[in-house]
Formats: structure tokens, C-alpha cells, sequence
């Protein structure tokens, strides 16, 4: 994977650098790496999921074995592509992205429930496949209440 290689290309290169030069690298060169274009494309599987925090875990050791005595903060790479979506469905449900094709498939919930109402419905799917596409996972962020406000 090519985050591997660019993570102990890192570790080679990055030798008497500061705790935080060190954390920018990985942020600007690794990290942008399993982020980009993580609305497309974000994992349908666990063992995919998992696969990308082994980058990430393999970082914090490193980090963790050379800078014994600081503490590092990141944020886990599930939760910023689940930031991602929601901020993206928010943007296309507000009209901020243009994009008539991808909003005609987003399903409203109209029933007059009180309790246990969602806004967006998520239709039921028998793979994980379809369950786990890029506009199912945003309308489960987005009933969810997980940074997403309008």
C-alpha cells in the first residue's frame, strides 16, 4: 500500500525532527494519502476500515517510541470520513453543491411520528455493498445527529 511506503519513507527521513514537525508530516503526507476523496470511495467492509487505522496505528507507535514524554491527539480516521459525509450531504441537501442527479436520490421521511423519527430515510438493503454506499452512509450520518446541523 502506498501509505505504507510513504509512512517509512517518513520514519527514515524524519530522524532529530521535533514531535511536531514530525506529527506535521504525517498529517500532510499520510494522512491526505487515506483521506482524499474518502466520499467516494470510504470503506464498504471492517477488514478495509481496518486496514487503513493500521497506517495510522503504525504511526502512533513510531510517534509513541520517539517521543516517549508527549502526548499526541489525532483523531481517528473513521470518524473524519464520517465527518466528511456529513458535511457534504449538509452541503448538497442546503444547496451549496449543485448537483440536481445526486439530490432527486435522497429519500425524506414524511410520517407524523414523534419519537424515533429520522429525517432522511435509509432504504434497507440486503448486501453490504449497497448498504454501505457513499449516500446511505450520509443519510445515516445525518439522522444520526453527528456534526450535522442545518
Amino acid at each position: 500500500m502506498r501509505c505504507h511506503r510513504m509512512l517509512g519513507y517518513v520514519f527514515r527521513t524524519s530522524k532529530g525532527l521535533s514531535s511536531a514537525s514530525f506529527k506535521l508530516l504525517y498529517v500532510s503526507l499520510i494522512r491526505s494519502l487515506l483521506e482524499y476523496a474518502c466520499i467516494v470511495w470510504s470503506p464498504c467492509y471492517i477488514k478495509y476500515d481496518h486496514m487503513l487505522d493500521r497506517v495510522q496505528k503504525r504511526f502512533l507507535s513510531c510517534f509513541h517510541f520517539r517521543y516517549p514524554q508527549c502526548p499526541i491527539s489525532i483523531e481517528e480516521l473513521k470518524d473524519r470520513r464520517l465527518q466528511s459525509d456529513s458535511r457534504f450531504f449538509e452541503k448538497l441537501v442546503t444547496g451549496a453543491v449543485d448537483c440536481g442527479r445526486l439530490l432527486s436520490l435522497v429519500n425524506l421521511d414524511c410520517h407524523r411520528r414523534l419519537r424515533g423519527s429520522n429525517t432522511f430515510y435509509v432504504i434497507s438493503c440486503g448486501t453490504n455493498y449497497m448498504y454501505y454506499t457513499p449516500l446511505n452512509r450520509m443519510m445515516r450520518a445525518a439522522n444520526s445527529d453527528i456534526d450535522f446541523r442545518f
